[in-house]
């Protein structure tokens, strides 16, 4: 499926007129590529407005808060334990010291489905549900959206006995963290998408998740929609609605089977990328892209990915006779930061650049990988997590100098 961006662009780069060949861009992917998704998934469009996408359509993000673009989403499966997400009144979730008024204010999607969380009486006011089991050094996350009522400070905990707690208090007039670890992203129209995380010590304790504020008198109220809590991760990539079950989303993929339609050569290039990763786990990396042949299982390969380990990116190339050459990009790629990244290869040397790391690194070439493959998503060994701005090829190779211009301008 194709947008309304033309692929080929004549372009001036550094002096040389040369065709710049785009592969994603705002709403445009190469009809060289197809895309899948076996789920619905969700996304903030250029309202700021919380959209579900159907089953393999492109989801291409905006801020909310600031409708600037932020890319197109790729990211990895997750399911949503959290039972009947946005329907806080039934008696699936226990009430202490509140009642529930339901669809009260208009939610993050437009709808009128919002609920108010209202004090009984003066002191702590919760609404909470036991999760499944957690399992040992597996991050676990719970989150919900929350909107200031006339209480302006409330925030959710989440913790299993013994093994792991996680809270958080948030300014709801601001987003800022007033107290305890975790995310606050502004949504638009007083809404914070609000969440913790902790790493369970042990497996199989019952984990039990709170939304909570203090109020001054009976009648204080705070806004509360969304509920979601997911293993394996400590920062969400999308809202997963469920109703009397828990709900997945699958894999982002982003797939060509055949580079030699978008005019890719296999003795020389540059993939210039655009791309904002979202945190996943400590023990997860994070593929940009990956471009290899079909029938070499671990060989002929070119590499580029953000590991979660050190938070930096690297390159690698692997060629057909087992050669292995890794670079180490040494730059701190923080949550939601935008990150450049580019790629040179040709007969002498590959080269690889990202933002805030200079000069770009040149390792002289062993042999030129035969690839007719290209991976951009959330899905196998091209994980994604977040949004890809843009990708290009250029049909040369760039130097370190013009690599350095284009991830650090």
């Amino acid at each position: 499926m194709a947008w309304t961006v033309e692929p080929w662009n004549d372009t001036v780069q550094f002096g040389v007129t040369e065709s710049e060949i785009v592969l994603v861009d705002r709403s445009y992917i190469h009809p060289a590529f197809t895309y899948t998704r076996p789920s619905a998934g969700t996304y903030f469009d250029r309202l700021g407005t919380l959209k579900t996408a159907v089953n393999d359509e492109p989801r291409f993000e905006y801020d909310p808060s600031t409708g600037l673009y932020k890319g197109l989403k790729l990211e990895q499966g997750r399911t949503s334990e959290s039972r009947y997400s946005e329907q806080y009144e039934t008696t699936y979730y226990t009430k202490t010291n509140c009642t529930v008024d339901e669809e009260q204010a208009q939610a993050p999607d437009g709808e009128y489905t919002a609920d108010k969380l209202i004090a009984d009486g003066a002191g702590e006011c919760r609404l909470w549900k036991g999760a499944p089991t957690n399992t040992e050094d597996i991050d676990f996350t719970y989150g919900t959206f929350l909107k200031a009522g006339n209480v302006s400070i409330a925030g959710l905990s989440t913790y299993a006995p013994r093994t792991g707690f996680g809270s958080i208090q948030v300014d709801l007039t601001n987003g800022n963290i007033v107290s305890g670890n975790g995310d606050v992203i502004d949504c638009g129209n007083g809404w914070y998408w609000v969440s913790s995380w902790f790493t369970p010590t042990s497996t199989g304790s019952f984990t039990k998740n709170y939304v909570r504020f203090m109020a001054t008198a009976p009648g204080d109220y705070v806004y509360a929609w969304g509920a979601q809590s997911i293993q394996g991760v400590r920062y969400f990539l999308s809202y997963i609605k469920t109703t009397t079950a828990s709900s997945s989303k699958a894999h982002s993929r982003l797939r060509c089977l055949n580079l030699q339609e978008i005019g890719f050569r296999q003795g020389e290039g540059t993939l210039l990328f655009e791309l904002e990763t979202l945190g996943v786990t400590t023990e997860e990396v994070a593929q940009a892209p990956q471009i290899y042949n079909l029938t070499g299982s671990g060989a002929d390969r070119i590499y580029c990915y953000i590991s979660y380990f050190s938070q930096r990116p690297y390159h690698f190339i692997r060629d057909d006779s087992g050669g292995v050459s890794t670079v180490n990009n040494e730059i701190q790629i923080q949550n939601r930061q935008p990150v450049k990244f580019a790629v040179s290869y040709s007969r002498d040397a590959h080269i690889v650049g990202a933002n805030g790391d200079e000069p770009a690194t040149i390792i002289p070439t062993r042999d030129i990988p035969i690839m007719n493959v290209m991976e951009l998503g959330g899905y196998g060994n091209s994980s994604l997590n977040g949004n890809l701005k843009s990708a290009k090829y250029i049909p040369r190779a760039y130097t370190s100098d013009e690599i350095n211009n284009f991830v650090n301008s």
